[in-house]
């Protein structure tokens, strides 16, 4: 549990194992000092002066394969953030001298090599809105803070952003710093995998969040999934975002990250649902209590763990999107020749229809 003073408002008492913000980050920064494989942290400027994000880095500055991960974009999701911490304290335990010589070696391949991996990951995108739910403020706080405008910031990127029913999704595309930081993180770094982390319910999805069809990666996406699944989320279904969940989703940060930035494995989790707490006290929802959290905080930070293992051994480095890939720019949807779009046979509500692909 958190040391005294650094958990969550003494009103919410079932949640004593969490962290408040700033206690988790000082976590963070304070495992540099004996972890065992390279790990580094920053505040990270938004380039137009909006605001800054801290982000771990995990694993060597130079290999060959990098996995960003986003967590905490909805404030009330304590959990994700949870996860995260936990992920890089598994990591940097894993390879010390008190670990088994087979944890040793996997997690040396994985983070202290050339040929291994780099996460770079954003462990609370929503700051200053998880700090009203960690203080009991606004228990059921999704958005930014009135001061950044009340975004949804999972609504915030290009792609359909603005379609259908109208949504706190701001002033325009990337109008929110988080958003900003989100991107050049990806332009910058080049991720195979992106990895965003919710919750609410149980599953694990992949783009789109607006259109009703899969992508034309689906069936490398969904093997990539299989494993996290049949590891760590047996009753977690697979498969695009708006058909999973039941509603759509525009200008997601899923999308973005698969149409524009070219990461083929664009993935979002969802790890935890709850039918307990209510309008007024959603914490219990989205999040595990006391009795619970070890054991869900340390399942989805070894997931994590899986993920990494699975990318190292079955992803290329220079895997991209499909050649033919759905693309969404200014003018609308663009897309490559039809005919090779896939088609899931079995499963008529994933198709990709054409008159769905045009549509503007």
């Amino acid at each position: 549990m958190p040391a005294h003073g650094e958990g969550l408002d003494a009103s919410l008492e079932n949640f004593r194992s969490y962290h408040n913000s700033k206690a988790l980050v000082k976590k963070l920064e304070a495992l540099k000092k004996d972890c065992a494989v390279p790990l580094t942290t920053e505040w990270v400027q938004d380039k137009q002066g909006g605001g800054e994000l801290f982000v771990a880095r995990l694993g060597r500055q130079d290999a060959e394969k990098k996995v960003l991960v986003s967590a905490n974009e909805h404030a009330r999701e304590m959990m994700t953030g949870e996860v995260a911490l936990r992920f890089v304290e598994l990591a940097c335990k894993n390879a010390g001298p008190s670990s088994s010589s087979l944890l040793q070696e996997q997690s040396q391949k994985l983070f202290d090599s050339t040929d291994g991996l780099q996460y770079v990951i954003a462990p609370i995108v929503n700051m200053k809105g998880r700090e009203l739910v960690e203080t009991n403020t606004a228990p059921c706080q999704r958005m930014t803070v009135d001061s950044e405008g009340g975004v949804d910031l999972n609504r915030n990127m290009d792609v359909d952003w603005g379609k259908g029913d109208k949504v706190p999704w701001g002033k325009k595309p990337f109008s929110q710093y988080q958003s900003r930081i989100l991107k050049d993180l990806a332009q910058e770094n080049k991720p195979v995998v992106f990895v965003d982390l919710h919750t609410g319910t149980k599953s694990l999805m992949t783009s789109w969040g607006y259109k009703h069809f899969v992508t034309s990666d689906y069936k490398d996406q969904e093997k990539m999934l299989n494993v996290i699944k049949k590891e760590h989320c047996p009753d977690c279904p697979i498969g695009p975002n708006s058909e999973i969940v039941g509603y759509e989703n525009p200008g997601e940060v899923l999308d973005h990250m698969y149409a524009q930035e070219g990461i083929k494995y664009s993935t979002l989790w969802e790890i935890f649902g709850s039918k307990e707490g209510g309008h007024n006290d959603c914490i219990p929802q989205f999040n595990p209590k006391d009795d619970e959290y070890e054991e869900q905080v340390g399942n989805w930070a070894r997931s994590l763990l899986t993920l990494g293992n699975y990318v190292h051994a079955n992803v290329d480095k220079d895997e991209k999107v499909h050649p033919d890939l759905v693309k969404w720019d200014s003018k609308g949807w663009q897309y490559g020749d039809s005919s090779s779009l896939l088609q899931l046979s079995g499963d008529q509500d994933m198709l990709q229809p054409v008159d769905m692909l045009t549509t503007s």
